[in-house]
């Protein structure tokens, strides 16, 4: 059995606000589904738990390529071994697990202006969008056949996503530094551009695809 801290709490120092914490559970063998309705009861509820067996976890390399990889960037070991090293995860699952990580993202922000466009921008409202678009902005350079960056803050990381697709940083300004909305701030002030954002990143990756570096 293997336990480990994931995602953006790694490494501790570098978050903004509250935190989504993350937890990767390996075990040897699949559990019964009455232990698991136990450990539940333990679980903070707002704890994100990843259970797999170890021969699940690695067999998911191809359909779950975004967040592995994700997870064995961003990891603190907390009892037994997760085998990150015998994870393989090609440029070409990768690439479609971003693309379509940000095609789901483009999707959630179209909808939540059409439900919620006017109504003042609450973090709970856009929490899950920006959580994704962080992991995609520190999984892309890797997948682009560059350095990989620093595991940086949620909000440093979509920075700089804007910065490298020309969109720059216009939507922080509906956005504090600890990760809250800003006061009268409106959804559609953060949706439009990180729309943007979202589309101009879509269309490197698109190109990416098309290249020869994925032949």
């Amino acid at each position: 059995m293997g336990v480990a801290l994931v995602g953006e709490a790694v490494p501790r120092r570098r978050h903004d606000g509250a935190l989504h914490l993350e937890l990767l559970v390996l075990l040897d063998r699949s559990p019964h589904v009455a232990s698991l309705t136990n450990i539940g009861r333990r679980l903070d509820t707002d704890l994100s738990l990843h259970l797999f067996t170890s021969a699940e976890w690695l067999r998911s390399a191809d359909v779950l390529a975004l967040d592995l990889a994700e997870q064995r960037a961003r990891h603190v070991s907390l009892h037994g071994r997760i085998p990150f090293a015998d994870l393989v995860i090609t440029a070409r699952h990768l690439r479609l697990a971003v693309e379509r990580e940000l095609r789901m993202c483009l999707r959630d922000l179209r909808e939540g202006a059409v439900r919620h466009g006017r109504t003042p921008l609450t973090s709970e409202r856009l929490a899950p969008v920006l959580r994704r678009l962080a992991v995609v902005a520190h999984q892309l350079p890797p997948l682009l056949g560059e350095p990989p960056g620093e595991a940086a803050s949620q909000l440093e990381l979509i920075a700089a996503l804007g910065d490298r697709c020309g969109e720059g940083r216009g939507w922080l300004s509906a956005w504090t530094e600890d990760n809250h909305a800003a006061a009268g701030a409106e959804l559609l002030d953060l949706v439009a551009p990180l729309t943007a954002l979202v589309s101009a990143v879509l269309a490197e990756v698109d190109a990416f695809g098309a290249s020869d570096a994925m032949a």
